[in-house]
């Protein structure tokens, strides 16, 4: 996956996550594409996560929403 300028440290051992790219209209389906990748569900305590969303507008009221989200897994 692609993170536009994001830098993760080497203290991190493991990044994994998606990239979504969707049309804006609402934001529960944002909401619920988010969930769906189930980065949130990892089951350690070294976790965190990443979120960063990039939202462009086009003509005629049209909003092209990217979101990038992440689980990092820190060295012990």
């Amino acid at each position: 996956f692609f993170f536009p300028y994001v830098v993760f440290p080497l203290s991190f051992s493991q990044v994994s996550g998606f990239p979504i790219h969707m049309p804006f209209s609402e934001v529960r389906p944002l909401i619920e594409a988010v969930h769906s990748t189930g980065v949130h569900t990892i089951n350690a305590s070294n976790a965190e996560f990443a979120l960063a969303v990039y939202a462009h507008a086009y003509p005629q009221n049209v909003l092209s929403v990217w979101i990038y989200v992440a689980s990092l897994l820190r060295n012990r």
